[in-house]
């Protein structure tokens, strides 16, 4: 069974971690480099783990990244393209406390600014590399479902539209810490089937205006 990669692009405040967060059930630590992040992407795809790469991924050239490392592992990579308004952004970044990033109220909004003169998500005419991209709106709901995630993993063809009921035992035997390795066989949708992601994201500068391709912020 193939490996598969979710590259996730969306602004700050979209919705990107409510969603990875909800794929893998348990968040993994923020690294502190690109490097690292880049290295990380690696180990897991060499250890046979879905990877999720939630960053903001604003630009072509940091998708590319990640589309040349899946590549060296012979990894489907899909795109998800979170699609929430600037004004949907702000509204949630300015109502964040503790944020993990930092990304919240007046700098918050300000940071979110700074994406919004660089970005540049794909579109369909220009897919990149991917084999599948899908745009997911916006949910009014603070906490991304088991069934919303599902939805977007059959979208993506990721996850079959039926899939065989497996018992807790199965399901606890094939749990490694932050996932479940390809070779151990799928999951149902009953038994939590996209537990078998692993998170790989960064905090890093966010862009200047002069430069949108010198860094990112996980947000």
């Amino acid at each position: 069974m193939p490996l598969n990669v979710i590259i996730l692009v969306g602004l700050p405040g979209s919705g990107k971690s409510t969603f990875s967060q909800a794929l893998i059930n348990q968040r993994s630590d923020d690294m502190g480099s690109r490097k690292a992040c880049e290295n990380s992407m690696r180990t897991c795809l060499k250890s046979n783990y879905n990877v999720i790469v939630d960053r903001c991924n604003f630009d072509v050239s940091q998708r590319e990244t990640w589309l040349k490392i899946a590549k060296q592992y012979d990894a489907s990579v899909y795109c998800v393209v979170l699609t929430a308004s600037s004004d949907e952004c702000s509204n949630r970044i300015s109502y964040r406390v503790n944020h993990p990033t930092g990304v919240e109220g007046k700098n918050g909004i300000a940071i979110l600014r700074r994406f919004m003169k660089n970005y540049q998500p794909p579109t369909s005419a220009s897919p990149e590399g991917f084999q599948r991209l899908i745009y997911l709106s916006p949910s009014p709901a603070t906490v991304c479902s088991q069934e919303r995630v599902d939805r977007v993993l059959r979208d993506l063809g990721i996850l079959e539209p039926v899939n065989p009921v497996v018992t807790p035992e199965e399901v606890s035997n094939n749990v490694a810490q932050i996932g479940i390795k390809r070779d151990q066989g799928e999951e149902s949708k009953e038994t939590d089937s996209s537990q078998d992601f692993k998170e790989t994201n960064v905090n890093e500068k966010e862009p200047t205006e002069t430069s949108g391709n010198q860094g990112e912020q996980v947000v």
